[in-house]
């Protein structure tokens, strides 16, 4: 696996995890730790000064931490009608064409690489993606005991489900659940 800031910087597919970062203090703590290292670094300290140097950037971080706002989740921005709210729409979409392979993807607003994910999905046409993938949001809905038993999510764990991930179906039944982030190259190929 590559670094998550680098996947989520240039939205590498198939190799990024989930990991929310509710704050924004990020980069301002990058930049703290680069200084703070680069000081013990080059120059030459003594105890004392070396540890009244490690206060004060600790202090600093303090602050960071303390002072900066969370970030603010962002809705994902996918079609409304690729979304299953309940088992009925499960079982229609399922249904439809049984012949055909489709697709479920689990995303959650909390999870970064969902953002990515729900990216990937707006570049393919939407005929093609209509009839074959839908998206359960886990982030805006309670799921449907029903379905999260059908779909082997146990309520009390939705927190764990793994986000983002692709559920592959062929003739109405499971063959594949694939975690990460998929390009869309990789989820045309998935539906031929």
């Amino acid at each position: 696996r590559i670094p998550s800031w680098l996947c989520k910087k240039f939205g590498y597919g198939g190799m990024c995890h989930c990991d929310f970062y509710k704050y924004n203090d990020f980069i301002p703590m990058l930049i703290v730790g680069s200084i703070g290292a680069l000081n013990f670094a080059i120059f030459p300290l003594n105890q004392l000064q070396a540890l009244t140097l490690l206060i004060i950037y600790i202090l600093y971080a303090l602050v960071i931490a303390f002072l900066l706002p969370q970030k603010e989740i962002q809705p994902l921005k996918y079609p409304p009608q690729l979304l299953i709210q309940n088992i009925d729409q499960f079982q229609e979409f399922l249904m439809t064409n049984p012949q055909e392979r489709k697709l479920i993807t689990m995303v959650k607003a909390t999870c970064d690489f969902c953002a990515i994910q729900v990216a990937e999905l707006n570049q393919i046409p939407l005929d093609i993606l209509s009839s074959r993938l839908r998206i359960l949001d886990l982030s805006i809905m309670k799921i449907d005991p029903i379905l999260g038993m059908t779909l082997n999510i146990s309520p009390d764990e939705l927190d764990k489900v793994p986000v983002p991930s692709t559920r592959v179906y062929d003739a109405g039944m499971e063959v594949e659940l694939k975690e990460g982030v998929l390009s869309s190259p990789e989820i045309q190929a998935l539906l031929l």
